[in-house]
């Protein structure tokens, strides 16, 4: 009897010390690797290594992997958060320019337009302009030089923020039998104004020199000798 009463505490025993080992035993594998029956491996923690519970107190940063990432996607503040001026910036400058038969320089001396200006000539009819202007000339209109003078910066249509410097050149055939030259400024609205300047005849090249703030229709006008018919009557014999 006392022999099997020996044997009921061992077993009894066992069992206790059995049960005072699971909560351990658990707690290990939620610290380290162990799943189901694996083998349990004592490991040592170092100073490396993160302790327990939600927040180890590090910085993650998670970046999208496969179809999801987007590389192009970013934090960093893009050209439009850096105030980039799009003030236009003033320096001197030539400005050269052919509608086929005429040219037509513009010397900008004192940076009057914004650096990328492009300038456009376009050729004009003299038959407009001899309508337009014929009430500013007494005599017979025999030459016209006419350009239409455009800027534009960036798309948009610019004038100049000062007096600039242009030269208009082009073939007259009737230069040599000039009477009269005058310039004129034609502008949008067909309004004619007659502008100062320096016309001078070489070789049939009549060339303006004159200095402007706007800019559209500008033309070289001589006039000649008004051409007459003559008729002289014969009595017959």
């Amino acid at each position: 009897m006392e022999r099997l009463v020996r044997k009921v505490l061992s077993i009894l025993l066992a069992v206790l010390l059995l049960v005072n080992t699971l909560p351990q035993m658990t707690v290990r594998a939620e610290d380290g690797e162990i799943t189901g029956d694996e083998p349990v491996t004592e490991t040592t923690e170092t100073d490396d290594q993160e302790g327990d519970g939600d927040d180890p107190g590090g910085t993650y940063v998670v970046e999208p992997e496969g179809d999801d990432a987007d590389p192009t996607e970013t934090d960093e503040p893009g050209t439009e958060d850096l105030g980039l001026s799009d003030e236009p910036e003033y320096l001197p400058g030539v400005y050269t320019g052919n509608d086929g038969n005429v040219d037509v320089t513009v010397t900008d001396e004192t940076g009057v337009l914004p650096y990328g200006t492009v300038m456009t000539v376009t050729r004009v009819s003299s038959s407009e302009v001899k309508e337009l202007v014929s009430d500013e000339f007494e005599g017979n209109i025999t030459n016209v030089i006419a350009v239409d003078i455009t800027f534009t910066y960036k798309g948009e249509e610019v004038e100049p923020n000062g007096p600039i410097n242009v030269q208009i050149s082009g073939y007259n055939r009737k230069a040599d039998e000039a009477v009269e030259q005058k310039l004129v400024h034609i502008d949008d609205e067909n309004n004619v104004e007659v502008i100062a300047a320096d016309i001078s005849n070489e070789k049939s090249v009549t060339t303006a020199d004159f200095t402007a703030e706007s800019f559209s229709i500008y033309a070289v006008v001589t006039t000649g000798e008004d051409a007459r018919l003559t008729v002289n009557f014969v009595s017959p014999l």
